[in-house]
């Protein structure tokens, strides 16, 4: 994946992350706060590897928490494939907040693995990252 972004810019970005909804089937369900919590808690990262321009970034597991309730809405045809209309989630997951880079090329790696689901997500992003005016 391959974007430009202006010098001073922070990059918030997603190694990998589960929510479960009010909206959802299980396994995605859960029925009041405390149980979305569970749910999207149970689903166990592994294998987390993030690399800004080669250079390794340790201890990834600090860098997973747990978001607060949180209500949203899905238009019909959406990504969850359920029914259009409001619901509540809570998410968990690895997440990253880069400092702004310097002006120039850099590559982020970023990768996770839910097992249970034998599911990992691999990516590399191609920043330009371009000089203030």
């Amino acid at each position: 994946i391959a974007c430009e972004v202006p010098a001073g810019t922070m990059l918030f970005l997603d190694i990998l992350s589960a929510e479960c909804s009010t909206l959802e089937e299980d396994p995605f369900y859960g029925e009041d706060e405390e149980a979305m919590q569970a749910c999207a808690e149970g689903f166990v990262l592994s294998g987390l590897e993030a690399s800004i321009d080669g250079i390794e970034i340790h201890k990834l597991e600090d860098y997973i928490h747990t978001s607060p309730l949180f209500e949203f809405t899905v238009p019909e045809d959406n990504i969850l494939g359920v029914p259009a209309g409001s619901g509540q989630s809570v998410s968990n997951g690895a997440n990253l907040m880069v400092a702004p880079l310097s002006p120039g090329e850099h590559t982020i790696h970023l990768h996770g693995e839910y097992s249970e689901f034998e599911f990992a997500a691999d990516l590399a992003f191609d920043f330009t990252v371009t000089p203030g005016r």
